[in-house]
């Protein structure tokens, strides 16, 4: 970088931090890079001779940091604050690494430095730099943060989330979707604890954004549906092989495959996206989760423990969080407004949902035949509630109510109450 036409016009601050960038010594670029950060944030000085800067070329040196191999360059280690706001020591590298995603993630961000640094970072190659970050980095720190910057160089800062052609053509020179859809079968990796809840989340947010925002023609021009339809085949990989039963259930698989459904379908508003919907659906991912609320019976023991066996009590080895979860996605879908479902969901969610409230019966008659249960009675009824009311309201959608009804939830729902009574529980006030 040239520095000298910036003499005479950059604070001191600047010029000292924009020195000690130009160093070779890991330590004296992280804190050149945090203070860039400050200045950005906090005052004028790097905004009022931000065009001098981008010429000196600032923005392509700070990329420089962002090569995955460069985690390893530089010696020592540094204290940076985790992700609970506690001090933890990390590689120096990482550390770098860490300090250039927030250096540009503030430039690209702040009003008064975005509009200039986001076509320059465009231009150069930005995107590309931060796509194989996001896929090659081995620290998850550093892999959060370029998400983050990845998803706001996409979009201008007060556009309401559009995307120009600028960020359209980086988005396919730089080959971002592939590689983050490409994350998605990793969390399945035990050797990969780089691939985390957090990533797959800052993924598949990544991806409904780009279906929300773009028309037709732009995400034909990215071949998103395509790249929607592998992540689709890898979400429902991780639904049908986090549970089988009388096996131990996985169930970092089924949050992330469950969390990749809810955000590759719906968006904010609890909207159907496309193509996401229906790349889920031609993959199966519902039919996943309703065989995994509703397993086939297993094979009969030959202790003649069967109603002792794990498999017999299926909603209790997934655990409610997972349940609660998965019901409410069959939720979305008996609630969706007429002709928001693509035609193959339209004639499935029925069926689906028979499937999913006769096992859920079944588990509330198991309950009570076992001289009341209230821990497997009460996982059965939360399920219910989430698979039959929307959520946020009393409303239970037509779809629902006429599977509730004929698999007769209305009368057990009765019994139930008329049990808790007898038992001295909530029931005695119905």
């Amino acid at each position: 970088m040239d520095l000298s036409p910036l003499q005479g016009l950059a604070s001191e601050k600047l010029l000292a931090a924009l020195n000690k960038l130009t160093s070779e010594d890991g330590a004296q670029i992280k804190e050149a890079l945090d203070e860039l950060t400050h200045l950005t944030k906090r005052s004028d000085d790097v905004s009022d001779c931000l065009d001098v800067l981008l010429k000196a070329g600032l923005i392509t040196h700070i990329t420089s940091f962002l090569d995955p191999g460069a985690i390893d360059k530089y010696a020592g280690e540094a204290s940076v604050r985790g992700f609970a706001l506690e001090a933890i020591t990390i590689s120096m590298g990482e550390a770098v690494q860490l300090s250039a995603c927030a250096c540009l993630g503030e430039l690209v961000w702040q009003r008064d430095t975005a509009s200039e640094v986001r076509p320059v970072l465009l231009e150069s190659g930005g995107l590309s730099a931060v796509a194989k970050l996001v896929a090659g980095t081995r620290s998850e720190r550093v892999r959060l943060k370029a998400l983050i910057i990845a998803r706001r160089m996409l979009y201008e800062v007060g556009s309401a989330g559009s995307m120009d052609a600028a960020a359209l053509q980086a988005v396919r020179d730089s080959g971002l979707v592939a590689y983050i859809v490409d994350l998605i079968p990793r969390v399945s990796d035990e050797n990969d604890p780089t691939v985390t809840m957090d990533t797959l989340e800052g993924v598949c947010y990544l991806l409904q954004r780009m279906q929300v925002c773009l028309d037709p023609d732009q995400k034909d021009e990215l071949g998103l549906s395509a790249q929607l339809k592998t992540a689709a085949t890898h979400v429902t990989g991780l639904l049908r092989g986090g549970y089988t039963p009388d096996q131990p259930v996985k169930r970092r698989w089924l949050d992330v495959g469950l969390l990749a459904v809810r955000e590759l379908c719906w968006d904010d508003s609890n909207k159907v996206v496309e193509p996401g919907l229906s790349c889920m659906a031609e993959a199966g991912a519902f039919e996943a989760i309703a065989a995994m609320l509703a397993p086939a019976a297993p094979r009969p023991s030959t202790t003649g423990d069967d109603a002792d066996r794990p498999s017999r009590g299926g909603l209790a080895m997934l655990g409610k969080p997972v349940v609660d979860a998965a019901c409410a996605l069959l939720e979305r879908l008996a609630a969706a407004p007429m002709g928001a479902l693509p035609g193959m969901l339209t004639s499935q969610v029925p069926r689906l949902l028979h499937v999913v409230i006769a096992r859920l019966v079944q588990q509330l008659d198991t309950a009570a035949a076992a001289a009341h249960e209230p821990e497997r009675e009460g996982a059965a009824l939360s399920a219910l509630r989430k698979l039959l009311v929307i959520e946020g309201s009393e409303v239970v959608p037509q779809a629902a109510a006429e599977a509730a009804e004929a698999e007769g939830v209305p009368a057990r729902l009765r019994a139930v109450a008329l049990a808790g009574s007898a038992f001295g529980g909530p029931g005695e006030g119905m």
